[in-house]
């Protein structure tokens, strides 16, 4: 069960949801950098559940220490390890796979000894691991480069928020994103109307999150097979539940013309520019200089409160779950930091 990615910069995700440690192993970031851990602890505690909307029961510090790879603040050039405490947790899961998890498949793969308890290896628990490398690559990315990423959640069911792509400066909305609610529009109390009745009704809803990334420079990529949006593309389709990525209008196209869709190109004062985004900052694989704009869709938890017929792994029959404790009405309104990190970390590999 192989979980390394990166070229120029190699991450290792190693633990399990329901173990008492998990952590990263980041291997060839930039020596010399002075980490911001006021950043870097602000950046991970966005993905901390918010009561408000019903999130997950599951209580956690997301308290890391780091063992390897920074002396006195500043990184020095070797493998930066970082492991995080899980203390909030039961082992009453088990033995029953739970329908649309990852349960079966990693039982099947892996022979009957894939440790499965809250998703084991596979589990979203890990993505606080993944968060601590994003947010020191966003740091990187931001110093060295004045490259920033921002997101904010775009759907929830029928609730829409405006999309980036309405904004000539994309950043303004920075801070605010960072440090509040999750959204650009006022639309907080709506969404928590709707996570109250879905809790009520036992049940979930997925969600979008829009990223975009300013600053990117034209020529970030490669083309074909490591293209930089089947790179981010394949990343973020790692994190789970995530079963949807697109660039730009993504799937829109289908429904426009020609004339509709081309960007056409804008020369101003001797800079090259394009009349529009379309296409999401990417063209051939390699960044065209526009700010680099995808959604990222994730299906509703399918761990919820109402019963549901899971599989027994010791007989191969099947059976009822029901559990008193549901997980979030929806993941994606905590995954943006999630999604963030995924781009932080492709693009600091891109251009490292």
């Amino acid at each position: 069960m192989s979980s390394i990615w990166g070229n120029n910069l190699k991450i290792s995700l190693f633990g399990q949801s329901h173990q008492r440690q998990m952590g990263i192993t980041i291997d060839g970031f930039l020596c010399g950098m002075k980490l911001d851990f006021d950043y870097i602890d602000a950046f991970i505690a966005r993905r901390t559940p918010n009561p408000l909307f019903n999130a997950t029961s599951r209580a956690e510090k997301d308290n890391y220490e780091i063992i390897s790879g920074v002396s006195d603040g500043f990184t020095n050039g070797s493998p930066i390890t970082v492991i995080f405490q899980n203390k909030a947790y039961s082992n009453d899961d088990c033995t029953v796979a739970r329908p649309s998890h990852a349960d079966y498949t990693a039982f099947v793969k892996y022979k009957g000894f894939a440790d499965i308890c809250g998703g084991g290896h596979l589990s979203g628990r890990l993505t606080a691991p993944l968060t601590f490398a994003g947010a020191l690559c966003a740091q990187a990315l931001y110093e060295k480069h004045k490259i920033r990423i921002i997101s904010h959640v775009k759907s929830i069911l029928d609730i829409c928020d405006r999309s980036f792509a309405n904004y000539d400066n994309p950043l303004s909305l920075y801070e605010r994103l960072f440090t509040s609610y999750p959204f650009i529009d006022d639309i907080a109390d709506r969404v928590q109307a709707l996570t109250n009745r879905l809790s009520a009704e036992k049940d979930s809803c997925g969600g979008v999150v829009e990223c975009c990334v300013v600053g990117l420079p034209v020529g970030v990529g490669s083309p074909r097979f490591d293209g930089l949006d089947a790179r981010l593309g394949g990343f973020l389709f790692s994190l789970p539940a995530v079963k949807g990525v697109e660039f730009g209008r993504g799937f829109d196209f289908a429904n426009m013309t020609g004339k509709a869709a081309v960007d056409e190109f804008v020369v101003r004062d001797g800079k090259v520019s394009l009349s529009s985004n379309n296409c999401g900052g990417v063209n051939g694989g390699i960044s065209n200089g526009m700010p680099l704009l995808f959604n990222v869709c994730f299906k509703p938890t399918p761990t919820i409160a109402a019963p549901v017929r899971g599989l027994n792994l010791a007989d191969m029959t099947t059976a009822v779950i029901e559990r008193k404790s549901p997980s979030d009405v929806c993941i994606a309104l905590r995954a943006c930091p999630i999604v963030e990190a995924a781009a932080a970390i492709v693009l600091l590999d891109e251009i490292a």
